[in-house]
């Protein structure tokens, strides 16, 4: 594989399955897995939250523009809300599933995706 820039990229599934192959590499299992994963997703939308909620309005925008701005930036920021809220209790179950598909992609007579 060549430097970072020219790697093609990741899935999320390939994503998944590679955070999960290294919780299990450090003795974690699927259940505590799955809650660290789930975090982690959760936490990354929470991220993107903060910062949807403080961009603001291109410089010299005229008043309505402002408004339609500002309400468009709340709608998005409750749905990240209920989205990261809803990932950080849901994700039950993605551990085990990842790794049996891992399992399945690594051997030899598996069919490509």
């Amino acid at each position: 594989m060549g430097p970072a820039g020219n790697r093609a990229p990741e899935t999320g599934l390939q994503g998944c399955a590679r955070r999960v192959q290294a919780l299990a590499a450090a003795g974690i299992g699927h259940e505590q897995a799955d809650d660290i994963v789930a975090k982690l997703e959760a936490g990354a939308v929470a991220g993107a939250h903060t910062w949807i909620s403080e961009s603001s309005a291109p410089h010299g925008s005229e008043e309505r523009f402002e408004d339609g701005w500002h309400a468009g930036v709340r709608d998005v920021a409750n749905c990240l809300l209920r989205i990261a809220d809803t990932t950080a209790t849901t994700g039950r179950g993605l551990a085990a599933s990842s790794a049996m598909l891992a399992a399945h992609l690594q051997r030899p007579d598996s069919p490509a995706p």
